[in-house]
């Protein structure tokens, strides 16, 4: 028997097939998770398919060829003693029809010995149902070809993720203070919420672990500092309140297009644990067979300051020992001594131990808003 495969690659990354596929198949040839990236099973969207070429098959001479995808016969060519009987008849391509003789060889074959010929299947994406469809060549006297798959995806362009709805809450947090202004400390947590995606998935979805993608977007206050540490998705983690998972397997058309958004469950983002001082957005991407969406950035900034931010800390004001005379080499450090005064250079006490009486602390919630004191932010 003659072997069929696919000749033209598989179109996309890492395909395989989604849970409840359409199949249009005569004979049920995948199951769902199958890899579209074999030479008998491949995911296409668009071009001229051809299976590759089956050549010097026999019986040129009698029988009829067939050309049948889905159970149907789409083109076929009944062979007679005449030589060269060659073309095409709707995807059936007849080529190099002749003598052994002539085809295979002229020391082994006497004229007239056998007849041969080569065929494949030719269709444009287009003409395949949506879904798996399968197809062989025919032979009514000397048999048939093995079956391959041919799989039509329906969403063909890279997906989006939809923050319209979407916003960020808080988590498990913790909260360092900077003129008594609460900033997220490094290591907090925050839950993304509301977030869609469509143009996702169709028949086929990429096989990856890195399906939905967090990561920094547009810094503020002349920040360049990162927030968290780029964070990846799986299928799994990104489940929502509906799921879309059949035994792990994503299902077919899940957010197929906008009208049919898929909502994800809610994320958790990790705030870096670095020593940063820092705001940004947040932005996100997702990811399908045909490649990577672009990012969709969330329009709330959130500023997190480390236990040791930057630049200048009101906890630790670097002063010089010298200063000390020797004895007293601590650095500065502010103090709320002098919030309720309402004039510049007030007076004060000798004998009080302002570095120890009232300091300003990264967990102290002390404003100073409506006095005359300053508020710091991003280091000075």
């Amino acid at each position: 028997s003659e072997s069929l495969t696919l000749n033209d690659s598989y179109q996309g990354t890492s395909p395989r097939l989604a849970s409840g596929f359409t199949d249009s198949s005569a004979t049920n040839p995948l199951v769902a998770s199958a890899s579209l990236t074999t030479t008998t099973a491949r995911r296409y969207v668009s071009g001229t398919l051809d299976t590759n070429l089956v050549t010097n098959a026999y019986n040129g001479a009698t029988g009829t060829l067939t050309a049948r995808i889905n159970g149907v016969d789409t083109g076929n060519r009944t062979f007679s003693a005449t030589l060269n009987q060659n073309g095409t008849s709707g995807a059936l391509v007849v080529s190099d029809q002749g003598d052994a003789h002539d085809t295979i060889s002229s020391s082994t074959y006497p004229t007239g010995f056998y007849q041969t010929f080569d065929a494949k299947i030719t269709a444009i994406a287009g003409s395949y149902s949506t879904g798996v469809n399968d197809q062989r060549l025919e032979h009514s006297t000397t048999g048939d070809t093995n079956y391959v798959a041919v799989v039509i995806d329906d969403v063909t362009s890279t997906p989006t993720v939809d923050l319209s709805a979407a916003s960020l809450i808080e988590g498990s947090v913790t909260y360092n203070y900077v003129s008594g202004i609460p900033y997220f400390n490094g290591g907090s947590t925050l839950t993304l919420t509301g977030a869609k995606i469509y143009n996702w998935i169709g028949q086929t979805y990429r096989d990856t672990s890195q399906v939905f993608t967090i990561t920094n977007g547009t810094s503020y206050g002349g920040t360049s500092d990162s927030i968290v540490s780029t964070q990846y998705k799986s299928y799994s983690d990104i489940d929502g309140a509906s799921t879309f998972l059949t035994g792990g397997i994503p299902n077919a058309d899940t957010g197929k297009d906008s009208g049919s958004a898929y909502t994800i469950g809610n994320q958790t983002v990790t705030l870096t644990s670095s020593t940063v001082t820092a705001s940004r957005k947040l932005k996100f991407r997702v990811t399908n067979v045909n490649g990577n969406g672009s990012y969709a950035e969330l329009d709330q900034v959130v500023t997190v300051v480390s236990e040791t931010p930057s630049g200048i800390s009101e906890f630790s004001i670097p002063v010089a020992n010298s200063l000390g005379n020797g004895d007293f080499t601590d650095d500065g450090v502010r103090v709320k001594d002098f919030l309720s005064d309402t004039t510049n250079t007030p007076s004060f006490t000798g004998s009080t131990n302002f570095y120890t009486n009232s300091p300003y602390t990264s967990a102290g919630a002390t404003s100073v808003s409506g006095t005359k004191e300053a508020s710091g932010i991003y280091g000075t």
